[in-house]
């Protein structure tokens, strides 16, 4: 159908305009193919399915990251000219690995994406899903050790802070099926273990406001903040402040925000119009698991919610279904 449609609407606009209509035709088609998933009741088939393919790009990633930052076996196939952030040419590998981002004298690795936090990103919440609903067999633990190793090349702080957060909590899920002397060693253990992580976060996250992407990201929620005061209910208009440059509203240098932040992009763009009722779902639906002791949307809507501050991804349906 996805195929169908697609030349159907190269051959309706040859020639012409094709990018207006790009983003709807593909979110009616994806919003189908979802929809039929849903009424299927088959979210648990649509998840593993999308975690099956995170780990297909993770794994071709982390041998391409091998073979050209390690071993340095391969050259690129060809330069493409990326426009995220300012224009650059970028060593492409036959499509299958783009090398966008550099850390000291080695490359990130941003696998398909056009950065390591977005790589990182759907890492993280594959590994998530994983971790969390369908790790019950020997092929799910394989999935979630290429999950990690991919996700520790992206030298991502996110990335590094949500391993850890998910190591912790099966940790804790094995100690509630232990009989009790078990039981409490282990979780004197994982109180030794929640002081170390948290020493470990601290530290990255203040290595991370010292470099530049730290600093562009404090700037991102100052602006965003900046943005939302001029309008602070109805927001200042959807992509208000992600272009490039300086975001201008009502006459008034604002900066641009959203570019590293889905909470920033919300809170400028919607008011609280739309963050009210979205961060009012996530805390009925933490307050909720607590109160059943469901601790695996527990341990889902505090990611989520995590990564909403520290990811931009509010145009996709991860964000959405998250939301909701």
């Amino acid at each position: 159908m996805y195929i169908l449609m697609w030349v159907l609407y190269q051959i309706a606009f040859l020639g012409g305009n094709r990018t207006s209509l790009l983003i709807p035709i593909n979110f009616c088609l994806i919003f189908l193919l979802i929809w039929t998933q849903i009424k299927k009741n088959n979210l648990i088939q649509l998840t593993n399915a999308y975690v099956n393919l995170v780990v297909i790009v993770a794994a071709i990633s982390i041998v391409f990251w091998l073979l050209t930052n390690i071993f340095h076996k391969l050259i690129p196939s060809n330069y493409v000219l990326l426009y995220w952030g300012y224009e650059r040419f970028i060593p492409n590998y036959h499509n299958l690995y783009f090398e966008t981002q550099q850390w000291g004298d080695i490359f990130r690795n941003t696998a398909i994406f056009t950065e390591a936090p977005m790589a990182a990103l759907n890492f993280l919440v594959a590994l998530a899903f994983n971790m969390i609903f369908l790790n019950k067999t020997k092929l799910a633990k394989f999935k979630s050790f290429i999950l990690i190793i991919a996700g520790l090349m992206t030298i991502s702080t996110t990335m590094y802070i949500g391993i850890l957060a998910l190591l912790i909590y099966r940790f804790f899920e094995k100690t509630a099926r232990a009989n009790k002397y078990i039981s409490l060693i282990k979780f004197i253990f994982i109180i030794i273990l929640f002081v170390i992580s948290a020493v470990i976060v601290n530290s990255l996250i203040n290595s991370k406001l010292q470099t530049g992407s730290g600093i562009d990201r404090s700037s991102d929620y100052i602006n965003g903040i900046n943005a939302w005061i001029n309008h602070p209910i109805m927001g200042n208009g959807l992509n208000a402040g992600i272009n490039e440059g300086t975001t201008i509203i009502n006459g008034e240098v604002i900066g641009h925000y959203g570019f590293s932040s889905s909470f920033s992009q919300l809170l400028g763009d919607s008011g609280l119009f739309l963050v009210v009722p979205i961060f009012l779902s996530i805390l009925e639906t933490i307050r909720k698991s607590i109160f059943i002791k469901e601790w695996k949307i527990l341990i889902l809507s505090i990611l989520f919610m995590y990564l909403v501050f520290v990811s931009i991804f509010t145009t996709t349906y991860l964000f959405t279904r998250g939301a909701s």
